[in-house]
């Protein structure tokens, strides 16, 4: 699932910059991820792969509308069912673009 997932998005990402190769080659990347970078734009896929958001600014209604509507087919078909989403970790990029962990937020609530 996840190689087909990376499959069926990749038409849709920007060609990968000279900037971003250094960029994530500061990261320490392994050889695996260092190919898969090149392959496919980002190190960290398939089994190096951890689900994150990668935040904006704000986007007008209009805006957000119509990255809903143009999303919406390909992860309804990607992601068939509900996904449990047990946390919120919040990063901070520094200026060569490597993420620092700032805090982890517990979505689970538990009874006393």
């Amino acid at each position: 699932m996840r190689l087909a997932t990376a499959r069926a998005f990749d038409p849709l990402r920007a060609p990968l910059a000279d900037t971003d190769i250094a960029c994530h080659r500061h990261a320490r990347l392994t050889v695996r991820q260092d190919q898969q970078m090149l392959e496919w734009g980002y190190p960290f896929i398939i089994d190096d792969f951890h689900f994150h958001l990668t935040l904006t600014g704000g986007l007008s209604k209009s805006d957000g509308a119509a990255v809903i509507a143009a999303l919406q087919p390909h992860v309804d078909a990607l992601v068939p069912t509900p996904v449990s989403i047990e946390a919120i970790t919040l990063m901070v990029q520094d200026k060569i673009g490597l993420f620092h962990h700032i805090n982890r937020y517990s979505l689970i609530c538990t009874r006393a």
